[in-house]
C-alpha cells in the first residue's frame, strides 16, 4: 500500500487548491503516515477550496475515469489504476 508523509501530504493538496482548477481528489485512509484520513490538511482548507473541489475516501475509478469532465488522472500507479487509465 503507497504511504506519504505530511509534507508530502500538504504540497499535493496546496498544488491542487493553487492550480485553481476544479478536481476530485480521492485520499485513501492510511495514505498519510501517522494519519487517519485529512486532519493533517490545515483548518479551513477544504472550506476555502469554496465547493470546487470533493475530497473523499473512495470513489468508482471506472465511471470517474469515463466522464467528460475528467481532464487529467493522476494515479499512485498501482496496477488496477494503470489498467483502469489505459
Amino acid at each position: 500500500m503507497a504511504k506519504i508523509d505530511q509534507a508530502q501530504f500538504l504540497e499535493i493538496a496546496w498544488g491542487l487548491a493553487n492550480s485553481g482548477e476544479p478536481f476530485l481528489w480521492v485520499v485513501q485512509p492510511g495514505l498519510v503516515q501517522g494519519s487517519d484520513w485529512l486532519e493533517t490538511l490545515p483548518d479551513g482548507f477544504l472550506k476555502a477550496l469554496n465547493k470546487r473541489a470533493y475530497v473523499v475516501k473512495w470513489a468508482p475509478q471506472k465511471e470517474v475515469l469515463a466522464h467528460l469532465a475528467v481532464g487529467a488522472f493522476w494515479t499512485q500507479c498501482g496496477w488496477n489504476s494503470t489498467l483502469e487509465g489505459i
